[in-house]
């Protein structure tokens, strides 16, 4: 990491076991921040998850350990000594990207394409106005560069 200026982390188990969660979602994410402080990177970019709150159904014990994993992720960045952005996108999609989405401080629920998402944290590189804010994503209709305008 030295010499980097901004880091993005979105190293993620997908959900193949509460071990391997715990280790790269959660104890690998701590260690990047870490390093990231050590080398006095300025600016981290997080990938997290969107949080799923709303229990109409029942989700595998993994699922609902991968959900508590990330929110302890984005707690230990949010108080780390470094310039952060969290980003929280909806269940993912493998189509090909639109360029196009509705992000925001809080965004229904949802599914956006993970060509988006990419393009999105393309986009969120090298914009230091946006600082210590967690911004939630799902497709939409607004065309990136004037999505991560509208954040506050």
């Amino acid at each position: 990491m030295k010499g980097s200026d901004e880091i993005v982390f979105s190293a993620g188990a997908g959900g193949a076991s509460i071990e391997l969660t715990t280790a790269i979602d959660k104890d690998g994410l701590e260690k990047a921040v870490q390093a990231a402080q050590q080398a006095d990177v300025k600016r981290f970019i997080l990938v997290s998850a969107y949080p799923k709150s709303w229990r109409e159904e029942l989700y595998a014990q993994v699922f609902e350990h991968y959900m508590h994993v990330k929110k302890e992720a984005d707690t230990y960045l949010a108080e780390s000594s470094l310039d952060w952005v969290i980003l929280r996108p909806v269940a993912l999609t493998d189509e090909p990207g639109v360029g196009r989405v509705h992000a925001g401080l809080s965004v229904p629920n949802g599914s956006i394409r993970r060509d988006d998402v990419a393009d999105f944290i393309v986009a969120v590189i090298g914009k230091a106005t946006l600082s210590h804010r967690i911004i939630e994503l799902v497709g939409g209709d607004t065309p990136i560069d004037v999505a991560l305008q509208r954040i506050p």
